[in-house]
């Protein structure tokens, strides 16, 4: 699709060394997005999944980057928290119907404004599932293909 992209581990999780420190995962988020402006990225979205989306969230409020996507984000995991922040760039954000706590996440994030903003916050929930996280993308997930076309609308859409 011409987008360069870049996943890695969180500190302490899979492949990468170091110690679980979930409250600060922000910062491996921050330093995911000076690595893709070093390697030339001028347009830098973050994406994250669970608590990936949390901390990509937290990330989006502060550092100017060009948009965020979350899936099943929670507002607050042990420690790591969007609460009192406001992301001001265009988000995505996305549940499965049947995932309660996320969809409440995502409910909450927009009462309470922490996305949002005119046009600036999409919200889809998904009828039926009860997927968390990246299994709304795994291959074979019910709505693998049609969470995919909706990151690459709201990528092409809001892409310089």
């Amino acid at each position: 699709q011409g987008y360069m992209a870049l996943t890695f581990d969180f500190r302490g999780y899979r492949e990468s060394g170091g110690d679980k420190d979930i409250e600060f995962m922000d910062r491996d988020v921050r330093a995911s997005a000076g690595f893709l402006r070093e390697q030339g990225a001028t347009g830098v979205f973050l994406a994250g999944a669970s608590m990936g989306g949390t901390a990509s969230l937290k990330v989006a409020s502060e550092n100017g980057v060009a948009g965020v996507v979350s899936l099943s984000a929670p507002v607050d995991f042990n420690g790591l928290s969007v609460k009192g922040v406001r992301v001001r760039v265009p988000t995505l954000l996305m549940a499965a119907k049947d995932d309660r706590g996320a969809v409440t996440s995502l409910e909450e994030m927009v009462s309470l404004g922490i996305v949002g903003g005119p046009g600036l916050a999409q919200s889809v929930v998904y009828e039926g599932i009860a997927d968390h996280g990246t299994r709304l993308i795994v291959p074979g997930a019910e709505t693998e293909t049609a969470v995919k076309e909706r990151i690459l609308e709201f990528l092409k859409a809001n892409s310089e």
